[in-house]
């Protein structure tokens, strides 16, 4: 079954339910993984699915070769275009963290021009106060 191929492939890649929780691209908490391994959530969503196979190195056909568990050509092909999808997605998301990462930085550097401009308009004052 394809939770216990998961699993196998967890335990040969030294893997705590933990890491993958804190390795997880679609930041999955400990207890859904827990969940979805042990069966009591049946019907895990793809992406779910997807981001535990791709933390221990299987493919979505991998996980379901050889198994009493049957898919259409039309369901791999699906999924798969789902899977690129998803990378697609993900990579933009990624870029789109990075300008706005840049962002934020530009921001905190103007905070501190600004910091040290009204420290020097307030000393300013202050000066011409007790002249």
């Amino acid at each position: 079954m394809w939770r216990e191929k998961i699993i196998e492939a967890k335990k040969a890649k030294g893997l705590t339910t933990k890491m993958m929780s804190e390795r997880s691209p679609s930041h999955m908490p400990e207890e859904t993984i827990t969940r979805i391994l042990n069966g009591k959530t049946e019907f895990p969503r793809i992406d779910s699915v997807l981001d535990l196979c791709e933390q221990v190195g299987l493919s979505p056909w991998e996980l379901f070769e050889e198994t009493t568990s049957r898919i259409s050509d039309g369901s791999v092909i699906a999924m798969q275009e789902e899977v690129d999808m998803l990378k697609f997605e993900r990579d933009a998301l990624l870029r789109e963290n990075g300008v706005l990462n840049d962002k934020v930085e530009t921001l905190r550097n103007k905070v501190e021009e600004l910091k040290d401009e009204i420290i020097a308009v307030h000393n300013y004052y202050i000066k011409q106060k007790s002249n």
